[in-house]
């Protein structure tokens, strides 16, 4: 009889050590980034919360990066990748990241930036992109974020095509950022990697959104503005200009006002003389 108590307890104790192996086996998971699907792009889940990845926590938390380089993508290297930009020593992806959005600081008036779309702050975002941590993410072609925040393809499946993990692209192009609309992805316009430039102001303000229709970069114009051509050392650039008070494009996108003054001026449509 005391035998068969023994064995008894014996087995109770072993299934008690086994549950609380298994416990500490999934606690442990926690530590690590892939064990939660909740952090935006960019960031990592580290010791019970979700952390900005840098070149102390590249890829996985606490994964260094040695003192010359920057941390691009989950991978270490000499330079920024996959058309991120260099932030305070961080890749980050300008037209996404609503800390930095359209620029290195974010808004040029220091202001919250609820989401960033197209490098532009909004205060939703707008089909086919979805809010991911803050980010405006196109879910039918983020290989990280396919179908939904989070959801990131296996190697079997490492593409995103119309929102559901795939080995090809079917009719869109395969680009280093992942499938591509050549005809309307402002990033991919016309061929994989050329990203259709967003109109600025004078004080690197966005002043409307790159768009890509038919292959051809063009903008789409804050209200109020007008989508005007201007000379360029490169040739060409695509503004949107206020023609009540811009002295380049003063009443009509083809007048400048120029004149004796140092600094021209346009008021409601009118040059005015120096």
């Amino acid at each position: 009889m005391r035998h068969r108590i023994a064995s008894i307890l014996f087995f109770a104790l072993f299934a008690c050590l086994a549950l609380a192996c298994e416990a500490v086996s999934h606690a442990n998971d926690f530590g690590t980034s892939s064990a939660v699907q909740s952090c935006g792009t960019g960031t990592l889940f580290c010791n019970g919360t979700c952390i900005a990845e840098d070149a102390q926590n590249c890829g996985s938390c606490g994964a260094t990066c040695e003192p010359t380089q920057v941390c691009s993508e989950g991978t270490c290297g000499s330079e920024c990748t996959g058309g991120t930009t260099l932030c305070n020593n961080l890749c980050v992806d300008t037209k996404t990241d609503p800390k930095n959005c359209g620029r290195c600081g974010g808004p040029i008036d220091g202001g919250a930036c609820p989401f960033c779309q197209s490098g532009k702050c909004v205060s939703r975002c707008s089909q086919p992109q979805k809010n991911c941590g803050g980010s405006c993410i196109d879910v039918t072609s983020d290989a990280q974020n396919c179908g939904d925040c989070g959801n990131t393809c296996p190697p079997q499946q490492p593409l995103c095509n119309g929102g559901k993990c795939d080995i090809s692209c079917g009719a869109q192009a395969q680009c280093d950022t992942g499938c591509a609309d050549l005809q309307l992805d402002p990033d991919n316009c016309g061929g994989c990697g050329n990203v259709c430039a967003t109109p600025m102001n004078l004080q690197n303000q966005a002043t409307g959104s790159a768009v890509c229709v038919d292959g051809q970069c063009g903008v789409a114009c804050d209200e109020g503005l007008t989508f005007c051509r201007e000379a360029s050392p490169d040739g060409e650039r695509l503004v949107c200009a206020d023609l009540a008070n811009d002295p380049k494009h003063c009443g009509a996108c083809t007048t400048s006002c120029g004149g004796s003054s140092a600094t021209p001026l346009c008021h409601q449509g009118v040059c005015q003389s120096g």
